[in-house]
């Protein structure tokens, strides 16, 4: 039998308090100066930037030691990083800033002072070479410190950027890989006196809804047209939550956010219980009513480097077994990819690993496959190992329909002349 994990984690680590259901972390990447475990390429707080994570590998920007972009195999987290081209990257006051993943997709930012051209760079795979996706020439205010991206960028995406010094954040929609209007709609929050380093996050559920998180105000809930619908102020907080999002794991739902505080230098990965109420707008109005200490369920330390400049960034990924996958990293402390469950493969048929070409990967509409020989079946397997579709097919190319499945990731099995053999799929919608 073929046994499989998602990641090959091996450390169970405990939550600190909390309900029953959420009782066990693993851990399965490591790279933080706590631990002393942080990469030399990327030990340096003021040059490490932005990162990003889509569950199948951590990405880094850093302008140590010139301009890089690193990723890491997840799968494997002793394997050395590799980088994405910066082939054609010029111009900005920093040419590499912040990273936002979305997918497959990676988005990079420089970092301009008011008047300077604010540019954002996009590689489809990691290798592909980078395209410029939006060129704003003459920013009215600094961008880049900060950028999110919302959305399947291949259909319909938003580019959020918070400009530093002031109260706007700029908002652009990609629409089929593509930002055909460049000009941003402003929200500008008149509450704060600035939104330096922050960033906006969809959250889950039925309403559409987004979280927006910065030093200065805290959390605040943003409706469809990006109203606040009610603030957490900062003071809640130890220290500045950054990137914060809202996830759900077994039916609790859960605010993640990078805590980072420089005097004393303290950063962590924090996760806080907030099911209160039925629905995210009840949670949110109901998160005063708990003290932080009593919220807090989990937190992973970093490090204790001092990261003023506020690089901080959170990603969440989650597989077809229901296990969330947690990426938290903090400039200068490094990351860790933490995972909520260890529900794990039990068994699927004997195959090779490998031996077709299958793409886009990750997908979310359709997948096209590629054999060497000529096929006769393709079987689609979650990470239960459950059988959940089946194919027809002959000859050596083949194109599936995957629109109808639930995000996460399964096992691709096809039989062939030259026998079964397999290849992990991600979907995400």
């Amino acid at each position: 039998m073929l046994f499989l994990l998602l990641f090959g984690a091996n450390t169970h680590q405990a939550f600190a308090s909390g309900p029953g259901p959420v009782d066990t972390i693993l851990t399965l990447f490591n790279a933080a100066q706590a631990a002393s475990k942080m990469p030399a390429i990327i030990d340096n707080a003021g040059n490490n930037r932005g990162a990003g994570f889509n569950g199948r590998h951590v990405f880094v920007a850093s302008r140590q030691n010139g301009n890089h972009v690193y990723y890491w195999d997840a799968k494997d987290p002793n394997a050395a990083p590799k980088e994405l081209s910066i082939s054609g990257i010029t111009g900005g006051t920093f040419v590499l800033s912040d990273l936002a993943v979305s997918g497959n997709n990676v988005f990079v930012s420089n970092m301009v002072l008011a008047g300077g051209a604010f540019k954002v760079y996009h590689w489809s795979s990691v290798e592909s070479q980078p395209r410029v996706l939006l060129e704003y020439p003459a920013s009215p205010d600094r961008l880049g410190d900060a950028i999110t991206v919302i959305g399947d960028p291949d259909k319909k995406a938003l580019l959020i950027a918070s400009s530093h010094g002031n109260k706007r954040y700029y908002v652009w929609t990609i629409e089929n890989g593509s930002i055909g209007n460049t000009t941003p709609a402003v929200q500008t929050y008149d509450f704060t006196s600035n939104v330096n380093f922050g960033r906006m996050t969809r959250v889950p559920g039925p309403e559409q809804l987004y979280l927006a998180s910065a030093p200065s105000f805290g959390m605040m809930l943003l409706d469809s047209t990006f109203k606040m619908v009610d603030t957490i102020g900062a003071a809640f907080f130890p220290s500045w939550a950054m990137h914060a999002q809202v996830l759900e794991y077994k039916g609790i739902r859960l605010l993640g956010y990078v805590h980072v505080k420089s005097s004393p230098a303290a950063n962590a990965l924090y996760l806080l219980n907030i099911s209160d109420g039925k629905t995210v707008r009840e949670a949110f109005s109901k998160l005063r009513s708990a003290a932080f200490a009593d919220r807090l369920l989990h937190s992973f330390n970093l490090g204790n480097v001092s990261n003023g400049n506020a690089s901080a960034g959170l990603d969440v990924a989650s597989d077809a077994l229901g296990n969330v996958q947690i990426m938290g990293f903090s400039a200068g402390n490094g990351f860790v990819v933490q995972q909520l469950g260890n529900q794990q493969v039990t068994s699927l048929p004997e195959v090779v690993k490998g031996g077709f070409a299958l793409y886009p990967n990750p997908a979310s509409s359709q997948v096209y496959i590629e054999s060497p020989g000529e096929m006769q079946q393709i079987l689609l397997y979650d990470f239960s190992g459950r059988q959940v579709a089946t194919w027809p097919v002959s000859g050596k190319q083949a194109t599936l329909n995957v629109e109808p499945f639930q995000r996460g990731t399964y096992v691709v099995l096809i039989r062939s002349e030259l026998g079964l053999s397999s290849n992990t799929l991600i979907l995400q919608k």
